[in-house]
């Protein structure tokens, strides 16, 4: 049997079994295409074609295909080399695919003004061109001015550059208008995440995703390596490709100097116990936030040290003439008990955590940078302080920070928390169902929480109606969350009686909310008279 399964067909619906039961709604574009990477992988997230910004894009999906595009693409090739679930490639699409969308097919004008063009023949003819040609006249060559502005055709407005026989004419040129066209680009997109593109991983040399390679003609160059590109960072760097500066390797931390003890996986339980209040950062090199927060780090440990630098003498006192100014203090044993009195306000420490992994796991280091407090060597829980101002206040009064605030799926709200293992079903008792996807971190969900929950609380006691919430951060969410496509925080859906509806783009506020269901009730309402008046 043959089914038409182009969108304006609303009577069918695609259900996915596996293992016999019942897996979860199709709810993916209906092409050919799509079909298949879905029934590859289920779990899988959409193809990026699928997104309608990303139109502009060239989706390459075999090897066939790359080959074939370099083959016969005379223009600049941009290829990004991705794989699905990697998230600094979902960070990226967006804005190479709207780069896509402003270098397809445009030119570039520095000024307004008229679209003519003077073309010299001699010193006294002239004609019009309805389109910049940009080619020198006849019988003449570019050669050096003697005014000390640069020589060529794009010095527009006047003769600069034009010989005739050598000798310089002056030509009164109409254009008025520096406009140039850029070179074509293409901007493409090549999932290469399966083994079967092991060979282009390797001829690209693609150690990690994205790898952006730049092409011209057909011909390899180098790679793009600003990850953390805009869309106008990238059309930019098209206008004058350049490789890649060598990479002047960072100074690990520790070999800077300085007033933080640097600890490793030997020396850490000795140093915790021979200082009294240490405060240990567990830091990460390629961690953003950490390297934001380390002067401020550094600078509170230089307040610190200034206070009290103590040591101890293993052999006899030499003489004070041989050593740098300093204050001896001799003290009967306990020794210990001097250097707690002196350090007062105690010490700051760090800890590479990628290189001293046993101490990582140990703490159950899992996010950067973490903040430890030991006292007389016992471990104590410490606020996250990022300032040399906070640093240094809570270091001369330790105090055990406040108990975390509950999180949202612990609050008494009129929310419903959902998680992979109830969502369908429970959605399928609602008529309506407005779901929302966060991450906890995020701070626009956190700005928005407040408001969805409020609007929980607006409808909780209308039976068809539910507002829901799925923490995709949990490890038991991740594949639900890939199901529904949810690409960004905080994303929300609209469900009716547990299948998909639509996207809500609207207003993120109690108002906003409550006017959409409340639109979705008064439908039904409409629909319920229209039956009675029927009968």
């Amino acid at each position: 049997m043959k089914v038409d399964l182009s969108p304006k067909d609303k009577k069918v619906e695609l259900f996915h079994y596996q293992d016999g039961a019942f897996h979860t709604e199709y709810n993916r574009a209906v092409t050919f295409k799509s079909l298949v990477a879905f029934l590859k992988d289920p779990k899988g997230p959409p193809l990026w074609e699928e997104d309608p910004g990303a139109k502009d894009v060239v989706h390459v999906d075999s090897e066939k295909e790359f080959r074939r595009l370099l083959k016969k693409e005379e223009k600049r090739l941009l290829m990004m080399f991705y794989a699905p679930w990697c998230s600094m490639c979902k960070r990226m699409m967006p804005h190479f695919q709207k780069a896509a969308t402003q270098m397809r097919g445009h030119s570039v004008s520095e000024a307004p003004g008229p679209r003519s063009e003077t073309v010299v023949h001699d010193g006294g003819q002239s004609e019009t061109r309805k389109k910049p040609s940009w080619r020198a006249p006849e019988n003449t060559v570019q050669g050096p001015t003697g005014d000390g502005h640069e020589s060529g055709l794009r010095c527009c407005g006047q003769s600069k550059g034009i010989m005739h026989l050598g000798a310089l004419f002056s030509v009164k040129v109409w254009l008025q208008v520096h406009t140039f066209a850029l070179p074509s680009q293409v901007l493409a997109g090549m999932n290469v995440y399966p083994s079967e593109f092991e060979n282009i991983k390797e001829e690209y040399n693609v150690r990690g995703y994205p790898t952006i390679c730049y092409f011209e003609k057909g011909r390899f160059l180098f790679q793009y390596d600003n990850y953390g590109s805009t869309a106008e960072d990238i059309v930019a760097w098209l206008k004058n490709p350049q490789p890649p500066q060598p990479q002047v390797p960072e100074t690990p931390w520790a070999d800077e100097g300085g007033s933080v003890y640097h600890l490793t996986d030997e020396d850490f339980d000795q140093f915790v116990k021979e200082h009294s209040s240490v405060l240990v950062m567990f830091h990460a090199p390629w961690c953003g936030h950490c390297k934001k927060m380390k002067p401020e780090f550094e600078n509170a440990a230089e307040v610190l040290h200034g206070e009290a630098d103590v040591s101890f003498l293993s052999s006899p006192l030499p003489p004070f003439s041989s050593k740098d100014s300093g204050v001896f203090v001799v003290t009967p044993p306990p020794y210990e008990s001097c250097r707690t009195f002196l350090e007062s306000s105690g010490v700051l420490a760090a800890v590479d955590a990628t290189v001293n992994k046993a101490l990582a796991e140990r703490f159950h280091i899992s996010e950067f940078p973490t903040l430890k407090y030991f006292k007389n060597g016992e471990k104590y829980a410490a606020p996250m302080l990022r300032t040399k101002k906070k640093i240094i206040e809570w270091m001369q009064n330790p105090e055990a920070p406040p108990p975390p605030e509950p999180t949202w799926e612990e609050q008494q709200t009129s929310v419903l928390h959902l998680a992979g293992d109830n969502f369908r079903e429970t959605l399928k008792k609602k008529k309506h169902t407005m779901v929302m996807f966060y991450a906890p971190w995020c701070p626009h969900c956190k700005k928005v929480i407040p408001h969805f929950t409020a609007t929980a609380d607006v409808f909780k006691d209308d039976r068809k109606i539910a507002c829901a919430a799925v923490d995709c951060v949990k490890d038991k969410n991740q594949d639900l969350c890939q199901q529904e496509a949810i690409k960004g925080y905080p994303t929300f859906h609209y469900y009716h009686y547990g299948k998909f509806a639509e996207k809500y783009d609207s207003d993120r506020t109690e108002l906003g909310f409550t006017n959409f269901i409340r639109t979705l009730r008064e439908g039904d309402y409409e629909r319920q008279g229209k039956k009675k008046e029927e009968l």
